[in-house]
């Protein structure tokens, strides 16, 4: 869920090819498996980066989802005779198989627990107090609240929000049932949008002192204060919150810094 600068690095067995913004997916893959290997070497630079975003959102460890990456390319590698034919997107085809290889790891690993865990019961409402609010700096916010939720209801907000799997592809990956998934969706959405009220409350209280001058938005800056309704808007959106919460929410905190 972190921010992370992964660099593409190349396989061992795949000689060095140039990319080629004019070869689609698809052409490389068929390439591919005619025993062009070289082609694997512009799939691995087109997707290495998103596809060890995926995997550290499941693992959340950035070395090991770069390992689970490497796996998977020279898995593509090794089997690449016996690839799907006519695949609607070789890009989905990827994050597929990184998620599946990280679940599988997580299941190697125990790490995906047959319980529904505990949801915190409080906020440390003094570690999201800042003085700008940044969308880059909310975002990192509702990540670190999506990663304080119970593993398993993490794997399955994950899945839904961020991934947009069906709660049947869901129950179907976790093995668990589809009201399972529903029940830790509402925990899930319960948790993070008490965190988000509280936590935009505060945010919003502390840059609101530098917005203000008697009460009112000064001109110089109401630029600021669209960009931050606008990031929050955007943010809370994957969240299920109502559309005009993060503009009530800016109103209450400017109300409250004007009395």
């Amino acid at each position: 869920m972190i921010r992370m600068g992964y660099k593409p690095k190349m396989l061992p067995c795949v000689p060095a090819m140039q990319p080629n913004s004019t070869i689609t997916d698809e052409q490389l893959l068929d390439r591919l498996r005619a025993g062009e290997a070289s082609a694997l070497d512009v799939l691995f630079r087109r997707h290495y980066v998103e596809l060890c975003r995926v995997a550290n959102r499941y693992v959340q460890n950035e070395s090991q989802a770069e390992d689970l990456i490497q796996e998977l390319f020279a898995s593509v590698c090794e089997k690449r005779e016996g690839l799907p034919e006519e695949l609607a997107s070789v890009g989905g085809y990827l994050r597929r198989a990184a998620r599946n290889r990280s679940l599988n790891f997580l299941r190697d690993q125990n790490r995906i627990p047959v319980n529904d865990g505990e949801v915190p019961e409080f906020i440390a409402a003094g570690s999201l107090a800042s003085d700008a609010l940044e969308q880059d700096d909310l975002r990192r916010r509702i990540n670190g609240a999506i990663n304080r939720l119970p593993e398993r209801c993490r794997l399955v907000f994950t899945m839904s929000k961020i991934d947009d799997m069906s709660n049947r592809e869901i129950a179907e990956s976790l093995e668990i049932s589809p009201k399972t998934v529903e029940n830790q969706m509402t925990r899930a959405y319960r948790f993070l949008r008490e965190w988000l009220a509280v936590g935009l409350l505060i945010c919003l209280s502390a840059s609101g002192n530098i917005l203000l001058a008697g009460g009112r938005i000064s001109p110089e800056n109401a630029a600021q204060v669209c960009q931050m309704t606008f990031a929050i808007e955007k943010t809370t959106f994957v969240l299920g919150v109502g559309p005009n919460f993060g503009v009530n929410a800016l109103k209450a905190s400017l109300s409250l810094n004007s009395k």
